[in-house]
Formats: structure tokens, sequence, C-alpha cells
């Protein structure tokens, strides 16, 4: 067993006088002595041999017990089996406490990432009148088995474990525990699987075989906006009383405002807006260059401003030009149609230039911007400095259908499903992550690896089906935009609405198999195609979609180590391989087709060569590393 960095330092400790030593010595050669013994031996005072022999027992070099002697009770200690090894290579295998650390990452109900200060927590009990040392031992305890990317149920089930092995003054800690938000009990959707009789899938999401996302509110996860209907009726079809915009400025204001208030009924943060240069053109026919810069700096900032106070993390899906699907689709000014979209290409253009300057000038983490090419003569109309700041979404491949936009790399929505005004207005209902080196674990081989994952599929489908029920049971009868009708409108389609099915650690699973991922993708492949087949029949909206949630693959890794003694720190998020920049594109346009939930193929540089080579190629989604980082 390794040896913690705490315990080596409290064993160092109790050997800091020579005498200690000598008593190790004396009892190591002759067995068994009382105090008596070791004071006569050594020369020492009683009171000095007490305390020494009590550290050496504390420390765990020694243990005692009392016999009976002459009919006197006397305390004889011996030696405890030990060994201290210090040395470079001895070092490298003591586990770090990470001595001071009181503050991580942990994950809440609603899968959000939020601080857990353990300093705050126990001034909680503290305050509450719960007795000190209770608190400071099971703290201490928890301490030891807490990690950046802990989950509220996994906190709080370690927590119950912890209080279980004390035997006075629990009942004031527990009851304690109850006021602190995020181990307070709460009916969830995990609350209703084991209503439902499926207590099993709860305690393999707790147990990490998957990962259930949407555990808390009962709303959608994300949502993706159709625009068009605000300009067709106002922001009467989410419930705002207000007329359709007729100028610049006013849709503008009504673009944001739709993010704010459909963020109400959300359980996340993430929305997305498609086609909207195209949709905003009819507004800025008769404005100067400098009015729609002006314009569209105001909406960067808006968003911006959105994600610094409410967290709202927005996405913005950009036309090069007008769609085939597209160029009868009718324009809007005012609530009355005004043409076709086909009619104002060169404005959507302008404002797509507009973008182009904000952007070269500014540094913002939100509103992420998503251009969509449809062929390679648009490689020649953007300009170069921008490239490593935008995503870039690939549309040329024929699986990519008449449309596919993003929300960003968390969900892609594509026309496969009911044709492209089908890729707007729905949301993402639930996300299960599934912990694809654990199935290493539950099958040894890829025969075993497949069956697994035909079981854990099933488990996937029944708390899809139940997600689904969970949060219509919950709308029924309140005043939500996912339910609003607004004469013929309706802003939200929820039957039409996705499911994720995320995937993590592709390549450690290979690596358990013995299979290098980047130049083998046979058996992926097979994975990928047996999860997609096995949601066609089922009538649901299934996606695949790679998870790179920092606290979804370190929590997998801990799990693992934890049951299955896997030394991985943290899994790859989805297909993730280290390659260069051309062979990653090589490699990704294998994937990318099967993973129609949502990609992304990550590259060092972005320029017009390599944006060639992309859409040369069968990858979806693709960006700068630069592009996903804070500026």
């Amino acid at each position: 067993m390794k040896m913690n960095l705490g315990e080596l330092v409290k064993k160092l400790k109790s050997l800091d006088r020579v005498e200690k030593l000598m008593i190790l010595e004396l009892i190591a050669r002759e067995g068994a002595k009382s105090i008596t013994d070791v004071k006569k031996r050594l020369k020492l005072s009683f009171s000095t041999t007490y305390k020494y022999l009590n550290e050496l027992e504390k420390a765990g070099f020694l243990t005692s017990k009392e016999v009976m002697e002459g009919g006197r009770k006397k305390r004889l200690f011996s030696l405890v089996p030990f060994k201290i090894e210090l040395s470079q290579k001895s070092l490298r295998g003591i586990e770090s406490l990470e001595k001071g650390k009181k503050k991580y990452w942990l994950v809440d109900w609603e899968s959000k990432l939020v601080e857990l200060d353990l300093q705050e927590l126990e001034n909680v009990l503290l305050r509450s009148g719960a007795p000190g040392w209770i608190v400071r031992n099971v703290l201490r305890k928890l301490k030891k088995e807490v990690y950046d990317g802990i989950t509220s149920l996994e906190l709080r089930r370690l927590f119950m474990n912890i209080l279980k092995e004390e035997e006075e003054g629990l009942k004031r800690v527990i009851e304690c525990m109850e006021s602190v938000d995020f181990l307070s009990r709460r009916r969830n959707f995990l609350t209703l699987l084991e209503e439902k009789g499926l207590g099993e899938i709860a305690r393999h999401h707790l147990d990490g075989d998957y990962h259930i996302r949407n555990i808390g509110k009962p709303y959608p996860l994300g949502f993706q906006h159709d625009f068009s209907l605000i300009l067709k009726h106002g922001l009467r079809i989410i419930g705002i009383e207000t007329r359709p915009a007729k100028y610049w400025t006013s849709a503008i204001s009504h673009l944001v405002d739709a993010a704010q208030a459909v963020q109400k009924d959300l359980a996340d943060f993430k929305q997305s807006f498609d086609y909207l240069n195209l949709f905003l053109a009819p507004f800025v026919r008769d404005l100067t260059h400098e009015e729609i810069r002006q314009g569209v700096e105001r909406i960067m900032y808006s968003f911006y401003k959105l994600f610094t106070i409410n967290g709202i993390q927005t996405t913005l899906n950009l036309e090069l030009s007008v769609p085939k699907h597209m160029k009868s689709y009718p324009a809007w000014v005012g609530g009355k149609e005004v043409g076709t979209l086909s009619d104002f290409e060169a404005e959507a253009r302008e404002i797509l230039e507009a973008f182009f300057e904000v952007l070269e000038r500014e540094k913002l983490q939100y509103p992420k911007l998503i251009l969509k090419f449809r062929n390679l003569k648009e490689i020649d109309e953007i300009p170069s400095k921008i490239l490593d700041k935008v995503y870039v979404a690939n549309l040329t491949p024929r699986w990519q259908r008449d449309n596919a936009n993003y929300l960003r790399d968390w969900c892609r929505f594509d026309s496969a499903w009911k044709g492209p005004k089908r890729s707007l207005r729905t949301a993402e209902i639930q996300m299960i992550t599934l912990n694809l080196p654990r199935l290493y674990y539950l099958g040894r081989d890829e025969k075993g690896v497949l069956e697994a994952l035909r079981e854990k599929l099933e488990e996937v489908e029944k708390c899809f089906s139940l997600s689904m029920v969970y949060l219509q049971s919950e709308l029924f009868g309140k005043k939500t935009f996912l339910l609003r009708k607004y004469k013929e409108d309706k802003y939200c389609h929820l039957d039409d609405s996705i499911f994720l099915v995320g995937i993590v650690g592709m390549k450690d699973l290979m690596e358990n198999l013995g299979i290098k991922l980047s130049e083998d993708q046979s058996l992926a492949i097979k994975i990928l195609k047996l999860i997609r087949e096995r949601f066609k029949e089922t009538g649901m909206r299934v996606g695949i979609i790679e998870n790179n949630f920092f606290p979804v693959k370190r929590r997998f890794a801990k799990q693992d180590s934890l049951s299955f003694g896997s030394r991985k720190r943290i899994y790859k998020g989805g297909i993730e391989v280290e390659l260069a920049d051309e062979e990653k594109i090589k490699y990704c346009e294998k994937l990318h087709p099967l993973l129609n939930g949502g990609h992304m193929c990550k590259l060092r540089k972005m320029n017009k060569q390599i944006l060639r080579k992309i859409l040369n190629s069968n990858v979806g989604l693709a960006c700068c590393e630069k592009a996903l980082l804070k500026p």
C-alpha cells in the first residue's frame, strides 16, 4: 500500500529523538517490553519513557496490550512490522495530500461546475452547533477522498459513509447537511428512476458506468433559436408583449431579449442562433457600413455581457452566402414579408464583413462565431486574420445534408430529421455520457466490450424515455416558451428535440485492448455504428457526441481507479488523439460522419491552406486550439 505524504511526515516526525530509535531497537531485539522495562534498560525517567512509547504507538511503530502479571496489570509494547525507504524512487511513489488545498471543483445537481470550499463547509457545520471534533474528523477524512470533478451525489454519498463511522453527535451534523445547498436532498431525476423501478440506472450513474447530465431542473440543456419567428411575430411568441421589430436597433434588442427570456426555461446556459446574418439582412438595406458595424458591435458586446452577468453561452451561426434551400424563405421587417432572403444576399454579406471587422479588433470569450462553408470558392472571401478566432463548419460533405447548425461543439442539429426547418426551434433534452474505458473492465476483449455496450445502451434508452416524461410532466400547465403556440407557429418543437449519447475515453479504451486508435479506427467505427443502429428504430432523435467536459473525464478515471485499479488520472475526451494537423484531419474525417450529435477537430493552427484541406475532407466542425481558449 502506498504511503501518502502526511503519513510519511508523521512517521519521520515521531523519530525526532535518538532515545526513540533506541526503544525500537530494544523491542525489535528482545521482544515486548513494559514501560518499567524500557525505563530501567535505557536509564530514562518514567515520564519520558511513557511519552516516547505513546508517541511511537500513535505513529504506528508500536502496538500495546494489557496483561496480568503477578496479580498486577502490565502494559506491554511490541513492534509493528514497518519499512521506511527514503530515496528519489520511493518519493515518486508517495501520494501527495496537496497540503493546504481546501477548494475543489464540484459538479452540482445541474451538472454545472462550482467551487467547493471545505473551509466554508466546516464553518457552516460549526455554526450549526455540531461538535467541533466530529466536524474536523469528518472533513479530515473527506479531504483524503475528494477530488476536482467530484459530483454532488458522490460527495453526499462519501459524506454519509464517513458519518456512519462516527458514533456520537451524528444527528446534528446530518441535519446541518440539509442546509448546505449542494448536499441537500432534493427530488430529482434520480429519485424518479428509483420510483419507476430503475434504481439500477441511478446506481450505475453514481458508480461511473455513465454520467447522466440533466438530473436537476426539469428543463432542456440547450436551445437552437429560429430568430425569423421573432421578426415575424415579435417577442409575443415567447410570452413578451412586444410588436415585431421595424428597425436595425430594435431587431438587435429583440435578439438579446430572446436569449435572456428563453434562459429561464433552460437547465444549462447554452443557446444558439442559426442563419443570423440572413435573417437580419433586410434591416440594413439603407444603412451605412458604419451603422451596420456599430450594430454588430452591439450584438457582440450584449452577448458578452449576458455571459459575464448571467452565464449565458451563445453561439452564432453565420452564412457566407444564401444556401439553395433558404433562397425562397420569407424575409421579415415589422412583422411583414418584404421579399425572400435571396433578395438581401448583399446585405447579409455586409453584416458578415462587419462581424469580421469587430472580431479582428475585439477579444471576447462569447459569443462564439461559426462560419458555415458550403463550397470551396468561399475560402477567398474570408480574411486570414480571423480564422484562428472562429469555428469552421464544413457543410460541403453529403452527410451534412442541407443544413447542420452547431451549438459550439456541445450539440449539433441537422436537417436529416424532418428537413431544414427542424434544425431550428429544437432543444437538447438529455445527455448521457458513456465511460468507454469501463467497457473494457466489464468485457475484457472486443466481443465482451460490444456486449457490455449493448447492455448499457438498453439502460440509456430507458433513461432517455423517462427524461422526456420527467420534463413534460413538470412543464405541463406552466407558462413556458417550450409549449407556447402563437397563431400558426411554435417557437419550440419539443417532440423534435435531441437526446445525446456522449462518449469519453475512446483512446483509453483502445489502449486497454492493445490498439493504437490513431492508426486503427475499425473497432471505434464499429462502436459508433452500434450506438447509431441501436436508436434508429426508437423514434427518438438521438445523436452521438464527443464529451470533453473536464469533470466527467476526471470522474470516470477516478471511479475506474477505485473500482478496477486503473492508473489514469484523467481520460481523453471523445475520440481525441495527438496528431499533427494534416494527420488529424485525415483521422477525424473517418469518425465525424458517425458523431452526428457533435464533434470537433482541434488543430494547432488555422489558415487558408488548412481550411482548404478541411473543406476537401469529411470533417464536420474544426477550429484552431486558440479559439477554444479564454482571451
